[in-house]
């Protein structure tokens, strides 16, 4: 269709439905539009209908926003539903039926849209007007055609595409610009010029690398007319350390990255940026994405998984967490778990999920038993809404010691699963006596209540009630044993055995078991442990002999639990005696009620106990075991919480949540993936394995698409598909869909994967490589850029933003990794949900000017320059950053404290580079923009250097007293500071029965040095305001 028909369109559009006639009017091209209630209507010419009509071109677009509101995936209103093809062909509650394929007449839809009865109509006229005639007659000849029923596009696999073939194409440089050429053609618009060499060269290192080009980085590419120059500097940027700081942001966006938990307290995750530092490690070795992908969804699974891989499952504890007290740690873990089911979807799918929780999908093909089949890959992992973020595993502080012992975990941990196995089976091969005939005691009779039932065969003891601290006495007849009593058996049930596997128990914690042999004769014996074996070997659960503990689960029990207790010497048992253990439980308060609720005693005299661990065999292993583990634990380690999958013993089983409600349980479900996409690969791996290898299968439609998307959308602003949240039904279809298609094939296929190779074929493009100055029809008919006609012009990120500013000033601390920094920021710029969220703790300033990503990332009060240009605070998935331009953001870029100290220093820079005052401006200006000042941009520069100079003198004593002002009260609160540490500081002494410590700073002696003088003049006034003005140009701001 041409431009002018299309223009016609939009205002036939526009108009329909108005209280106005409106006549038009074409004339020498122009389109005159008058208004008049007694004119005549003036028909716009229809477009032909096209000669095949198909569902996802032209139907489900009709559907989707007419219809689904009441025939989706929620209401299904009659019975009908339009998401699913076998729904709409079937007969409504009416006994009608909707859709008829080849029989219009007999089509209930078509009566119920042509309709002129308000009744009858749909959609009714208080849901939206009435279908127009085109699109009842596309309804209908679709109908009439079959009602042929596509998958929507983005869930269909894709496929080569031809590469366009064009005649005198002199322009392209690869297959991408084939493409883009191709449509700018049909749109009858033409490709811009490149770039000039310095502004190309600012816009793929900012792009690459997040920073802009050094002067000397700038000179040499200048310099450089060698042909491929450009290319070598993209490999060089590419190859940078720097590549992984930068593209690490984006991901760490849709991990939903942070330093905090979020939620209501939003407490520290203090050791989690080692997964930070895991994402940027990946980027830097070009890890394909399928192995990027498989690692962190399932690292713990793979055969012989190392630290790396471990680590990189700490992916999926990014997920917000409560840990206030009275809470329910089960109801947190689910919130957790469903966030990861959605966060999975969103991240490599761009599929939105969030509805299904309670719901079908309003618009795309996904039932909602489909969510909790899905949710079964991930909900059988150990982790719940505990305090301390367990699991945790310990990981070498060092980026080398990890390196270096990294395949040695796998090893480690196999052996440590042997040495637990044969234990293990040895439980379930002793011959167990369990006891019976108890009686128990409490020291919180008052709190607790107790009584005993028989169950298949055994005695078993219940405890109900809350008490902190409680102690419970159990007192049983022991069998008659033929042999000396070798080991007992602790085990604890849930409370309702058959509902836990969906519904658990609270967890509990045994500070210790004590037991005592009492003997007929009324003569007690204590009996010593020396050895306690557990049901799992990388166990929430947790056993110490050496002081006396008992053992816990202390999270939310699923499936009977056990201990053994093995004895330091066996006893003579005798006709008469008895057994009696004391459980000290835990902390037990209102958040955890840590007690034992539901379990039962058993005992044995089965001599294998005393002899399976001194065999040569088993000595051996252990020997090897403690040798290697030890390697592991040397040096600095760090606690970060990771994956680990429950043994399928203690496996959770998972049901649907009737309308997303966790407490309301329907169906059981098993893993499963929506039927509506590719099926699982056939293998015996683990359910999450499987899971994440069909993530990044190649007949997976959306992973790579999204990818590809998301990358686009960095480079040019928008993607291909600009709706990165969402790729279905209702999300805006692709600028270039063969494009797009040729782009995902490119990864998977001729890339495997490698995520380098991808952008350096994006960047080399001569798409990409155009200039980005817009012109008059550009503006009218392409205002964004969708057309790709001119290169792209982004706002720089905060972390872009400031780290410029670092990185011009000559004060960028390059050091890599490592725990989370605080720079200073404004005053009343840290306010955290609440008082668990810690303080800001400001760093030194070398720490300070590190790059951006290592700075503290808190949920509640995200970093002030950041917030201010648009960052998220990571509660959830970050598909795209939406761009704004207020107010705030220069009075940030002027005034924030840590950018105006750089400031002052990239002033200095000027100041102190050789030559004129012309000749200093000129080169300030290139090394913020990469480009020489022009004429009338130096002429301006100098203007405001000579204004600024000449009015310092009558500005001077006011600046001379402000300054003064804010040291003195700088220092004034920093005293006080020193003051409440020292009252504290004396205060815990005190609680300690100590004495106060005698080695305290004296706060009088905080007062400011000779480096905090004023030492302004006219002249360092003048390049001050100079470059705080070039850091705020929008040649700046922008790449």
């Amino acid at each position: 269709m041409n431009r002018r028909l299309k223009v016609m369109r939009r205002i036939e559009s526009i108009v329909r439905g108005t209280p106005l006639l409106v006549g038009v009017l074409l004339v020498g091209g122009w389109l005159f539009v008058g208004c008049s209630e007694d004119a005549e209507v003036s028909t716009l010419p229809q477009e032909p209908l096209p000669e095949t009509v198909g569902f996802n071109e032209h139907i489900r677009p009709i559907l989707a926003s007419n219809c689904s509101a009441c025939h989706g995936g929620v209401k299904k209103s009659g019975g009908l539903s339009f998401v699913f093809r076998d729904e709409a062909i079937d007969q409504g509650e009416s006994g009608n039926i909707s859709i008829v394929p080849g029989d219009v007449s007999a089509s209930y839809l078509v009566e119920k849209i042509t309709s002129d009865d308000p009744i009858i109509r749909m959609p009714p006229p208080d849901h939206g007007p009435a279908l127009s005639d085109r699109q009842i007659a596309l309804v209908k000849k679709w109908i009439e055609q079959g009602a042929e029923w596509e998958e929507h596009w983005a869930f269909v696999k894709p496929k080569r595409q031809e590469i366009p073939v064009l005649e005198n194409d002199t322009w392209s440089r690869n297959s991408i610009d084939r493409f883009v050429l191709a449509k700018l053609r049909d749109e009858g618009l033409t490709p811009s010029k490149e770039a000039e060499k310095g502004a190309l060269l600012r816009r793929v290192t900012l792009d690459l690398t997040g920073l802009p080009p050094t002067i000397e980085e700038l000179d040499a590419f200048l310099a450089d007319e060698s042909e491929h120059a450009y290319e070598k500097a993209v490999d060089r940027l590419l190859e940078s350390p720097r590549f992984g700081e930068r593209w690490a942001t984006l991901w760490l966006d849709l991990a939903r990255y942070a330093d905090s938990k979020g939620l209501g307290r939003d407490r520290r995750r203090n050791t989690i940026y080692m997964y930070r530092d895991w994402v940027i490690r990946a980027f830097n070795r070009d890890m394909p994405f399928d192995e990027f992908t498989i690692r962190q969804i399932a690292g713990d699974l793979l055969p012989d998984a190392t630290l790396d891989d471990y680590l990189a499952t700490a992916f999926h504890r990014n997920s917000p967490a409560e840990d206030e007290g009275g809470t329910d740690d089960e109801e947190f873990r689910v919130v957790a778990l469903m966030d990861r089911v959605n966060t999975t979807w969103q991240v490599w799918h761009g599929t939105t999920m969030a509805c299904v929780q309670c719901h079908s999908h309003p618009y795309d093909p996904i039932r909602h038993d489909e969510y909790f089949t899905f949710m079964d890959f991930l909900n059988n992992t150990q982790d719940g809404d505990l305090f301390d973020d367990r699991p945790m595993m310990k990981f070498p502080a060092s980026v080398e010691q990890l390196e270096q012992t990294g395949e040695l975990v796998s090893w480690v941990r196999e052996k440590r699963r042997e040495l637990w196995s044969v234990p293990a089976d040895l439980s379930e091969q002793t011959p167990w006596r369990w006891l019976s005939g108890s009686s128990s005691t409490t020291n919180k009779s008052h709190q607790i209540t107790y009584h005993f039932e028989e169950r298949d065969g055994r005695e078993e003891f219940f405890f109900e009630g809350t008490p902190a601290h409680i102690q419970q006495t159990l007192t049983s007849p022991l069998p008659e044993l033929e042999t000396p009593l070798q080991a007992i058996r602790l085990e604890v049930l849930p409370f309702d055995i058959e509902a836990a596997p969906h519904k658990p128990s609270p967890g509990f914690e045994v500070q210790q078991l004590a037991a005592t042999l009492i003997r007929a004769d009324g003569s007690e014996q204590s009996l010593a442990f020396d050895r306690i074996d557990l049901d799992e070997p990388f166990p929430m659960t947790w056993a110490n002999v050496k002081k006396g503990n008992g053992f816990a689960a202390l999270n939310h029990i699923f499936h009977d639990r056990w201990a053994v207790y093995r004895l330091a010497e066996p006893v003579e048992v005798a006709q008469g005696d008895r057994l009696q253990l004391e459980i000290h439980h835990g902390r037990g308060s209102a958040r955890d009620m840590m007690l034992i609720r539901r379990g039962a005693i058993a005992v044995t005299d089965d001599a294998r106990w005393r002899e399976f661990d001194s065999t040569a065999e088993y000595q051996d292993l252990r020997t090897k075991y403690i040798n290697e583990n030890n390697q592991l634990v040397e040096g600095e380690q760090i606690n970060v919480p990771v994956m680990i999958e429950r043994p399928d013993h203690l496996r959770r089983g998972t049901k649907t949540f009737v309308r997303g409600n966790w407490t309301e349980l329907g169906e059981p479900q098993t893993a499963a993936t929506p039927a509506s996409f590719h099926p699982l690969p056939e293998s015996d791996e683990p359910d999450r394995l499987r899971m994440a290898r069909w993530l990044v299968d190649n007949n997976n439609p959306l992973s790579a698409r999204v990818l590809v998307c998301r990358f686009w959308e960095q480079l040019f602003g928008t993607g291909i598909v600009e709706t990165l949240e969402d790729f279905g039904s209702v999300g805006l279809p692709p600028s270039h869909p063969e494009l797009l298609d040729h782009l995902a094939m490119q990864l998977m296929h001729e890339y495997d994967w490698s995520m380098k190779d991808l952008l350096r074929y994006i960047v080399t493009s001569a798409t990409y490589r155009q200039d980005n100055a817009s012109t008059p029809e550009l503006n009218e008919l392409d205002p964004r850029n969708r057309l790709l006609a001119r290169g792209p012009r982004t706002r720089l990120t905060g972390e872009m933003v400031r780290d410029q500013v670092l990185s011009v000033a000559g004060v960028l601390n390059e050091k890599m990794y490592g725990k989370p920094v605080m720079p200073e920021i404004p005053e009343g710029g840290w306010n955290p949900s609440h008082p668990g969220g810690g303080s800001w703790n400001q760093s030194d300033e070398v720490a300070s000017n590190r790059r951006s990503i290592y700075v503290h990332w808190q949920r509640s009060s995200t970093y002030p320059v950041f917030e201010a240009f648009d960052a998220p605070s990571r509660d959830l998935v970050t598909d795209r950053r939406v761009t704004s331009n207020t107010p705030v953001q220069p009075l940030f870029t002027l005034n924030d404290p840590a950018l105006f100290k750089a400031t002052r220093k990239f002033a200095r820079r000027m100041q102190e580079h050789p030559g004129t005052l012309e000749e200093q401006l000129d080169h300030g200006y290139r090394m913020v923009t990469s480009m020489p000042a022009s004429s009338n941009v130096l002429s301006e520069l100098t203007k405001l250097f000579s204004q600024t100079e000449a009015i310092y003198p009558e500005q001077e004593p006011a600046l001379k007293a402000s300054w003064d002002q804010q040291v003195n009260a700088y220092f004034q609160k920093k005293r006080g500071e020193q003051t409440w540490r020292n009252k504290q500081a004396i205060r815990q002494a005190e609680q300690k029965n100590e004495e106060p410590p005698t080695d305290l700073p004296d706060p009088a002696l905080i007062q400011p040095g000779p480096e905090d003088a004023y030492d302004y003049d006219a002249q360092r006034s003048a390049y001050d305001a100079v470059a705080a003005v070039l850091l705020n140009l929008d040649a700046a701001l922008n790449k």
